[in-house]
């Protein structure tokens, strides 16, 4: 599938999802949990909710779409799976998936940010495979006094990944990993609400480098939100998110 080809099938399935309906929530990762672009955050999807999640996503040296990600939230926690085409601009294109689960251990108060316990495991066949353990933790770091002012957020997830190529003779690599992130939120004059965001990787073993990505997300409805933004060595994304209550 070309690249043209898939913006254009993300375009028709963004289309589609705002022509069926008219507080910003958790939004996924790409690889799963909620949070930023990369980095999960103390968030989870609230309870009875659903959010099905569409992405894509190109790099220097690949494209990956759809990332179509599923999460449900229960009391304190998240659960949610995922599915990926991985086309690199030499060799095979190969499927991918992810299962992932968050807890939400501590709320957060006026003096603590709330923290969120979490692991997940990707694998992309012919490429390689991950496993994920961290803490997350969110702060709101300015309170809203007036109704349409914005809000800062701070987040930072420190974690262990450990990563296994499928190629014969690869060595594979494990790593302690650290995310620092800060998001501005807001509520519009027409009410819907407006996130921007920056998040910051630290090098490790797993990334072989440090990246950071940027990126900004629009609520269109209570249940439609759309992201875009770029990152490290080339990277751009757009995507769509929609949010269901359970039984819909």
């Amino acid at each position: 599938m070309s690249k043209y080809t898939s913006l254009a099938a993300l375009g028709v399935a963004i289309t589609l999802a705002l022509l069926g309906s008219p507080p910003a929530r958790a939004y996924p990762t790409l690889e799963g949990p909620t949070g930023l672009l990369i980095m999960p955050t103390a968030g989870t999807v609230p309870a009875g909710l659903s959010e099905v999640e569409l992405t894509y996503a190109d790099f220097e040296d690949r494209t990956e779409f759809p990332v179509l990600n599923y999460l449900y939230g229960g009391p304190k926690f998240e659960v949610g799976a995922g599915w990926l085409r991985w086309d690199p601009d030499v060799g095979d294109t190969e499927n991918g998936y992810n299962l992932h689960a968050k807890y939400a251990w501590l709320p957060e108060t006026e003096t603590a940010p709330g923290l969120s316990l979490g692991l997940s495991f990707q694998d992309i066949s012919n490429v390689s495979s991950k496993f994920s353990i961290y803490v997350a933790g969110s702060k709101l770091l300015t309170r809203q006094v007036e109704e349409r002012e914005g809000a800062f957020l701070g987040h930072v997830t420190l974690g262990w990944e450990s990563w296994e190529p499928d190629a014969a003779g690869a060595a594979s690599e494990d790593d302690f990993v650290a995310n620092l992130g800060l998001e501005y939120r807001m509520t519009l004059v027409n009410g819907n609400a407006l996130s921007i965001f920056a998040e910051y990787e630290f090098d490790n073993d797993v990334r072989g480098e440090s990246i950071w990505a940027v990126g900004v997300r629009y609520q269109f409805t209570p249940q439609i939100s759309a992201q875009a933004g770029a990152g490290q060595d080339g990277l751009w994304f757009i995507g769509v998110r929609y949010t269901l209550a359970l039984g819909e």
